[in-house]
């Protein structure tokens, strides 16, 4: 009785891991699509004189990259083609559109937005807080949907054009 106690138990403990492994890959086929959908709502300035559309990824072997790198694989954005980058240090940071900075990195985030100052990058983080104060947009899972907020104020100071739609969908 004991054994068929013991090994229920690890079977419930082995489940609720490969469930959690696999919500967490859930969320980030979702966070990338969000990223993507981003980059069509959003203009740069001198965003015509680039010659790719940059998405950075602060980290390296995220997960959330080779979901990037599948969903913008020979696509493009305003005629450019897609470039997924992962930077692992603040020294190693260039100019991007788009930089998502995953959880695990926001202890950076006053940091790298110093490093990246001047430059109109859409820092976007994934926390459950609330949004971050150097972060134009949050995404977020609340009733085990995502949703994300949106610091506009933000994102206008640096001279990105937000569309009505970014805007009315964030909460």
């Amino acid at each position: 009785m004991k054994n068929i106690k013991n090994t229920i138990v690890c079977f419930f403990a082995l489940f609720s891991i490969f469930f959690a492994q696999k919500t967490n890959a859930q969320i980030e086929i979702l966070q990338s699509t969000y990223i993507i959908n981003f980059s069509h709502l959003i203009q740069w300035p001198g965003q015509e004189k680039q010659l790719s559309f940059r998405i950075g990824v602060f980290g390296k072997d995220h997960p959330i990259v080779p979901d990037l790198i599948k969903k913008t694989s020979e696509k493009q954005i305003g005629g450019k083609p897609i470039e997924i980058t992962e930077f692992e240090s603040i020294e190693e940071l260039t100019a991007c559109h788009i930089l998502f900075i995953p959880n695990n990195r926001l202890g950076q985030l006053r940091k790298i937005t110093k490093a990246l100052l001047g430059v109109p990058v859409l820092i976007v983080t994934e926390t459950q807080e609330s949004i971050p104060a150097d972060s134009n947009i949050n995404i977020y899972v609340e009733d085990e949907k995502l949703g994300y907020k949106l610091n506009q104020k933000k994102s206008e100071e640096k001279g990105l054009k937000l569309s009505k739609q970014i805007i009315t969908n964030s909460r």
